[in-house]
Protein backbone atom coordinates (compact mmCIF):
# COMPACT_ATOMS: atom_id res chain seq x y z
CA UNK A 1 0.00 0.00 0.00
CA UNK A 2 0.61 3.75 -0.10
CA UNK A 3 -1.71 5.20 -2.63
CA UNK A 4 -4.65 6.92 -1.34
CA UNK A 5 -7.49 8.76 -3.33
CA UNK A 6 -10.76 10.03 -1.50
CA UNK A 7 -14.29 10.47 -3.73
CA UNK A 8 -16.92 12.52 -1.44
CA UNK A 9 -20.34 13.40 -2.26
CA UNK A 10 -21.80 16.73 -1.49
CA UNK A 11 -20.16 19.54 0.61
CA UNK A 12 -19.63 21.46 -2.73
CA UNK A 13 -20.02 25.00 -1.46
CA UNK A 14 -17.78 24.12 1.41
CA UNK A 15 -14.97 22.98 -0.99
CA UNK A 16 -15.35 25.33 -3.28
CA UNK A 17 -15.47 28.04 -0.52
CA UNK A 18 -12.23 26.70 1.19
CA UNK A 19 -10.77 23.91 -0.24
CA UNK A 20 -8.33 23.47 2.69
CA UNK A 21 -11.58 22.91 4.80
CA UNK A 22 -11.93 19.00 2.87
CA UNK A 23 -8.77 17.51 4.48
CA UNK A 24 -9.46 17.92 8.20
CA UNK A 25 -13.06 16.92 7.19
CA UNK A 26 -12.22 13.53 5.78
CA UNK A 27 -9.91 13.11 8.25
CA UNK A 28 -12.76 13.86 11.01
CA UNK A 29 -15.40 11.83 8.90
CA UNK A 30 -12.82 8.47 9.11
CA UNK A 31 -11.90 8.90 12.25
CA UNK A 32 -15.65 9.08 13.52
CA UNK A 33 -16.66 5.95 11.14
CA UNK A 34 -18.17 2.72 12.80
CA UNK A 35 -15.31 0.52 12.23
CA UNK A 36 -18.41 -2.28 12.16
CA UNK A 37 -19.52 -0.79 9.34
CA UNK A 38 -16.50 0.36 7.40
CA UNK A 39 -17.10 -2.57 4.28
CA UNK A 40 -20.85 -2.08 4.23
CA UNK A 41 -21.85 -0.65 1.01
CA UNK A 42 -25.51 -0.08 2.58
CA UNK A 43 -24.22 3.08 4.64
CA UNK A 44 -23.39 4.91 1.35
CA UNK A 45 -24.99 7.64 -0.56
CA UNK A 46 -27.09 6.03 -3.71
CA UNK A 47 -24.49 8.37 -5.72
CA UNK A 48 -21.15 7.02 -3.64
CA UNK A 49 -22.89 3.45 -3.94
CA UNK A 50 -22.89 3.37 -7.97
CA UNK A 51 -19.57 4.69 -8.11
CA UNK A 52 -18.19 1.75 -5.22
CA UNK A 53 -20.37 -0.73 -7.05
CA UNK A 54 -18.38 0.12 -10.30
CA UNK A 55 -15.09 0.51 -8.48
CA UNK A 56 -14.91 -3.21 -6.98
CA UNK A 57 -15.64 -4.83 -10.23
CA UNK A 58 -12.17 -3.37 -11.57
CA UNK A 59 -10.56 -3.30 -7.80
CA UNK A 60 -12.16 -5.89 -5.85
CA UNK A 61 -11.89 -5.41 -2.06
CA UNK A 62 -9.08 -6.98 -0.18
CA UNK A 63 -11.26 -7.18 2.96
CA UNK A 64 -14.30 -6.93 4.53
CA UNK A 65 -18.50 -8.24 3.37
CA UNK A 66 -17.38 -7.66 -0.37
CA UNK A 67 -13.94 -9.26 -0.74
CA UNK A 68 -13.08 -11.68 -3.64
CA UNK A 69 -11.33 -15.31 -2.95
CA UNK A 70 -10.64 -15.77 -6.93
CA UNK A 71 -6.55 -15.93 -6.92
CA UNK A 72 -6.97 -14.37 -10.15
CA UNK A 73 -7.64 -11.08 -8.68
CA UNK A 74 -5.56 -11.01 -6.13
CA UNK A 75 -3.14 -8.39 -7.85
CA UNK A 76 -5.84 -5.79 -8.03
CA UNK A 77 -7.63 -5.89 -4.86
CA UNK A 78 -7.39 -2.31 -2.47
CA UNK A 79 -8.70 -1.68 0.58
CA UNK A 80 -11.81 0.52 0.98
CA UNK A 81 -12.95 2.69 4.03
CA UNK A 82 -17.13 3.41 3.15
CA UNK A 83 -18.88 6.39 5.11
CA UNK A 84 -21.96 7.92 4.00
CA UNK A 85 -20.47 10.43 2.61
CA UNK A 86 -17.12 9.82 1.51
CA UNK A 87 -14.82 6.75 0.14
CA UNK A 88 -11.58 6.11 1.14
CA UNK A 89 -8.88 3.71 -1.37
CA UNK A 90 -5.87 2.36 -0.51
CA UNK A 91 -3.69 1.18 -3.06
CA UNK A 92 -0.03 0.16 -4.10
CA UNK A 93 1.32 2.99 -6.30
CA UNK A 94 1.82 0.33 -9.52
CA UNK A 95 -2.13 0.86 -9.43
CA UNK A 96 -2.68 4.42 -9.06
CA UNK A 97 -2.91 5.48 -12.37
CA UNK A 98 -5.48 3.16 -13.49
CA UNK A 99 -7.71 3.97 -10.51
CA UNK A 100 -7.24 7.28 -11.02
CA UNK A 101 -8.38 7.21 -14.35
CA UNK A 102 -11.42 5.10 -13.07
CA UNK A 103 -12.62 7.36 -10.57
CA UNK A 104 -12.50 10.43 -12.40
CA UNK A 105 -14.53 8.74 -14.69
CA UNK A 106 -17.07 8.02 -12.25
CA UNK A 107 -17.05 11.35 -10.71
CA UNK A 108 -18.05 13.05 -14.01
CA UNK A 109 -20.50 10.50 -14.28
CA UNK A 110 -22.00 10.53 -10.46
CA UNK A 111 -21.08 14.57 -9.44
CA UNK A 112 -18.65 13.45 -6.59
CA UNK A 113 -15.80 15.04 -5.62
CA UNK A 114 -12.23 13.49 -6.27
CA UNK A 115 -9.33 13.79 -4.39
CA UNK A 116 -5.91 13.40 -3.67
CA UNK A 117 -2.34 14.00 -2.22
CA UNK A 118 0.97 13.91 -4.17
CA UNK A 119 4.07 14.42 -2.31
CA UNK A 120 7.24 15.32 -3.93
CA UNK A 121 10.54 17.31 -3.19
CA UNK A 122 11.99 20.99 -4.54
CA UNK A 123 16.04 20.99 -4.88
CA UNK A 124 15.65 24.89 -4.66
CA UNK A 125 14.86 25.65 -2.35
CA UNK A 126 15.27 22.09 -0.78
CA UNK A 127 11.82 21.39 0.73
CA UNK A 128 8.76 18.63 0.74
CA UNK A 129 5.37 19.74 -0.73
CA UNK A 130 2.30 18.73 -0.76
CA UNK A 131 0.07 18.88 -3.85
CA UNK A 132 -3.56 18.78 -2.68
CA UNK A 133 -5.44 18.05 -5.93
CA UNK A 134 -9.26 18.75 -5.56
CA UNK A 135 -11.22 18.06 -8.67
CA UNK A 136 -15.43 19.15 -7.81
CA UNK A 137 -17.07 17.34 -10.71
CA UNK A 138 -21.08 18.39 -11.21
CA UNK A 139 -23.90 15.57 -11.69
CA UNK A 140 -25.11 15.48 -15.67
CA UNK A 141 -28.59 16.78 -15.03
CA UNK A 142 -26.93 20.14 -13.56
CA UNK A 143 -24.72 20.32 -16.61
CA UNK A 144 -27.58 19.77 -18.85
CA UNK A 145 -29.87 22.31 -17.00
CA UNK A 146 -26.74 25.22 -17.39
CA UNK A 147 -26.06 24.68 -20.68
CA UNK A 148 -30.48 24.61 -21.52
CA UNK A 149 -31.05 27.96 -19.10
CA UNK A 150 -27.91 29.71 -20.53
CA UNK A 151 -28.92 28.37 -24.54
CA UNK A 152 -32.69 29.77 -23.70
CA UNK A 153 -31.60 33.05 -22.35
CA UNK A 154 -29.89 33.42 -25.15
CA UNK A 155 -32.53 32.90 -27.47
CA UNK A 156 -35.22 34.38 -25.91
CA UNK A 157 -32.98 37.99 -25.44
CA UNK A 158 -31.98 37.44 -29.62
CA UNK A 159 -35.69 37.00 -30.67
CA UNK A 160 -36.78 39.99 -28.05
CA UNK A 161 -34.26 42.68 -29.68
CA UNK A 162 -33.89 41.68 -33.06
CA UNK A 163 -37.23 40.11 -33.49
CA UNK A 164 -40.17 41.30 -31.29
CA UNK A 165 -39.45 44.48 -30.77
CA UNK A 166 -38.48 45.70 -34.16
CA UNK A 167 -41.58 44.21 -35.39
CA UNK A 168 -43.71 46.05 -32.95
CA UNK A 169 -42.45 49.16 -33.74
CA UNK A 170 -43.56 48.35 -37.57
CA UNK A 171 -39.28 48.42 -38.89
CA UNK A 172 -39.74 45.18 -40.67
CA UNK A 173 -41.70 42.75 -42.21
CA UNK A 174 -42.83 40.53 -39.23
CA UNK A 175 -43.52 37.12 -41.69
CA UNK A 176 -40.11 36.86 -43.52
CA UNK A 177 -38.15 38.65 -41.15
CA UNK A 178 -39.14 36.68 -38.06
CA UNK A 179 -38.52 33.22 -39.73
CA UNK A 180 -34.86 34.51 -40.37
CA UNK A 181 -34.36 36.38 -36.61
CA UNK A 182 -36.13 32.82 -35.43
CA UNK A 183 -33.31 30.27 -37.14
CA UNK A 184 -29.98 33.07 -35.77
CA UNK A 185 -32.00 32.80 -32.37
CA UNK A 186 -32.19 29.15 -32.10
CA UNK A 187 -28.61 28.60 -33.89
CA UNK A 188 -27.33 31.02 -30.95
CA UNK A 189 -28.76 29.49 -28.69
CA UNK A 190 -27.79 26.04 -29.07
CA UNK A 191 -24.35 27.04 -29.83
CA UNK A 192 -24.62 28.44 -26.38
CA UNK A 193 -26.23 25.97 -24.72
CA UNK A 194 -24.23 23.00 -26.02
CA UNK A 195 -20.64 25.64 -25.00
CA UNK A 196 -21.57 26.22 -21.52
CA UNK A 197 -22.99 22.31 -21.12
CA UNK A 198 -19.32 21.61 -22.06
CA UNK A 199 -17.51 23.68 -19.73
CA UNK A 200 -20.02 22.89 -17.03
CA UNK A 201 -19.76 19.59 -17.49
CA UNK A 202 -15.95 19.08 -17.02
CA UNK A 203 -14.77 19.97 -13.41
CA UNK A 204 -13.25 22.78 -10.71
CA UNK A 205 -9.94 21.81 -10.15
CA UNK A 206 -8.94 23.36 -6.68
CA UNK A 207 -5.11 21.86 -6.42
CA UNK A 208 -2.96 23.98 -4.20
CA UNK A 209 0.28 23.08 -2.42
CA UNK A 210 1.64 23.48 1.30
CA UNK A 211 4.89 23.05 2.25
CA UNK A 212 5.78 20.12 4.74
CA UNK A 213 7.88 20.89 7.51
CA UNK A 214 8.75 17.61 9.08
CA UNK A 215 8.02 14.10 7.52
CA UNK A 216 7.16 11.26 10.39
CA UNK A 217 7.53 7.54 9.03
CA UNK A 218 6.89 4.52 11.40
CA UNK A 219 8.93 1.35 10.96
CA UNK A 220 9.07 -1.68 13.08
CA UNK A 221 6.58 0.51 14.70
CA UNK A 222 8.93 3.14 16.13
CA UNK A 223 8.13 6.61 14.92
CA UNK A 224 10.68 8.90 13.78
CA UNK A 225 10.81 12.63 12.43
CA UNK A 226 12.42 13.97 9.74
CA UNK A 227 12.95 17.31 8.36
CA UNK A 228 12.07 16.22 4.49
CA UNK A 229 11.07 13.41 2.37
CA UNK A 230 14.71 12.67 1.21
CA UNK A 231 16.47 12.78 4.48
CA UNK A 232 13.94 10.47 5.80
CA UNK A 233 14.73 7.68 2.49
CA UNK A 234 17.80 8.24 3.13
CA UNK A 235 17.90 7.08 6.41
CA UNK A 236 15.32 4.06 5.58
CA UNK A 237 17.36 2.41 3.46
CA UNK A 238 21.01 3.12 4.86
CA UNK A 239 20.16 0.98 7.82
Amino acid sequence: MGFQCHLVFGHKKDIINNRKWLEPWINKTMQEADPLRTDDRTVLNPSLRKAYEALIIVFPPMNGRDAVQDDDLIEKTVDYCLTSDLITIDCGYSQANELLRLCSDLAGRNGLTLCWTDIFELEQPHKAVARRIIYVFHPFWKSFLHGLGNGGLLFGLTMLCLGVIPCLLQVFSPSPYLWLVLGLSLSLGIWLGVSEYREYKGFIDLTYDSDISSVTVTVNGLEKEYSSVKQAFEDIFSS
